[in-house]
């Protein structure tokens, strides 16, 4: 698990602030709707913002999202 970890934690650093923060809530379950009002945008622009972080990421969908972003942060904090 550690290398998955490490490569979604190199590639973390490559997403924007919002992408990051989108991509955090949706690993923890948030619904799009969810997102959007929480950081203030529309639920298209949340979509919009998703869909680039898991191309960075080079994930196929977001139900990757808690396995390999939260492996990623245990990484940093361990």
């Amino acid at each position: 698990y550690a290398r998955p970890a490490k490569a979604a934690g190199s590639a973390a650093g490559k997403l924007t602030p919002r992408q990051r923060q989108v991509v955090s809530y949706r690993a923890y379950g948030q619904t799009l709707k969810k997102i959007a009002l929480e950081i203030g945008v529309s639920v298209p622009t949340v979509a919009r913002d998703l869909a680039a972080a898991l191309k960075k990421l080079g994930l196929s969908n977001d139900l990757e999202l808690p396995m390999v972003f939260g492996q990623a942060l245990r990484v940093r904090r361990g």
